[in-house]
């Protein structure tokens, strides 16, 4: 029978290849529905030093579709595709958490699905303009300055932790429904504002501090405010009803009435916020995971029925006017 996946663990690794310092895979010839290769960071640590040399042309010419997955490799600094550029229906690859910069030759995986680059060196991402089927993108901490691509298919998109004066292409995805923007300096929301389907959208600690647009949003499930220490009014959330997971800490919000309309709400974190008055809580009966620690709580007794709760450092609560069942808990 011949295999649809390999994983090549440590010990077998040893075995074939010792501690040598070139590590060549290679003969998978007869591996012609192998969808799936998965060689794990401790295997290059071990056996090679994390030097990926070669795959040998049997490699190419037996495999068709597949999952290739590198990441973790911290050694890979320039990743040339010319040794799979056969490989016409690879649908996900995965080169997270290496040393990677030039991504030019990705261009020629027409129908790639998934591209996961996260936590690379990369500047340059205009090769990726090609790749129109992607429906996954992340470039999660890299060294962009802009985001100019115009991919229609994507679903997925992460861009944190990169410094971005231009993010102008993001609105070229209207089928986006989850969008990480975390940790990029500066966010227009008027760039985004026509994402209507949008699920999941993270906007920690950015220079935000009017959230107007987010009103589209009605569909929203996730959104994370964090850090925002410019943003007081939240009052536009009131038109996103369906949030299971709202995160407005470290922000100067004070007033959290919009609250009352969120019916779905599982999850609030107002850490570090001055926050005092918790009553728009009090009809949210799916809201069980409650942050509040460095917050500014004077009356508890609405908290009774919360699964997850955390209140530390809250200097001026008056826990008198917590029920006493509040402490059996």
């Amino acid at each position: 029978m011949q295999p649809n996946r390999v994983i090549i663990s440590q010990d077998e690794l040893l075995n074939h290849f010792g501690s040598s310092q070139k590590l060549e895979i290679c003969d998978l010839m007869q591996m012609q529905k192998l969808l799936e290769m998965n060689i794990p960071s401790e295997v290059w640590e071990d056996a090679s030093n994390r030097n990926l040399l070669s795959f040998s042309q049997e490699f190419v010419q037996g495999t068709q579709e597949f999952t290739l997955v590198f990441n973790y490799n911290r050694k890979i600094e320039n990743f040339h595709l010319n040794f799979i550029s056969n490989l016409s229906n690879l649908t996900e690859l995965n080169l997270s958490e290496n040393q990677i910069s030039d991504i030019s030759s990705i261009c020629k995986l027409k129908n790639l699905k998934k591209l996961v680059l996260a936590k690379n060196c990369i500047e340059d991402i205009s090769s990726l303009q090609s790749l129109t089927d992607l429906t996954q993108l992340d470039l999660f901490e890299n060294k962009l300055t802009s985001y100019t691509l115009a991919l229609p298919n994507l679903v997925e998109l992460q861009l944190g932790y990169n410094k971005l004066q231009e993010k102008y292409g993001i609105q070229h995805s209207p089928k986006l429904e989850i969008l990480n923007l975390s940790y990029t300096e500066t966010v227009d929301l008027n760039t985004i504002s026509q994402l209507f389907s949008l699920k999941v959208l993270k906007l920690r600690v950015n220079n935000i501090s009017n959230i107007a647009q987010i009103s589209n949003f009605v569909d929203l499930r996730i959104l994370s405010l964090g850090y925002n220490q410019l943003l007081q009014n939240i009052v536009p959330l009131k038109f996103c009803t369906q949030l299971a997971e709202l995160s407005i800490s470290g922000t100067s919000v004070v007033d959290i009435w919009p609250l009352q309309f969120m019916k779905n709400l599982k999850t609030f974190d107002m850490a570090n916020t001055k926050v005092i008055d918790l009553h728009p809580l009090q009809n949210l009966y799916k809201l069980e995971d409650f942050s509040a620690h460095r917050a500014r709580i004077i009356d508890i007794s609405l908290l009774i029925r919360f699964l997850i709760l955390q209140l530390q450092q809250n200097h001026k609560q008056r826990y008198s006017k917590a029920p006493q069942e509040f402490f059996k808990i």
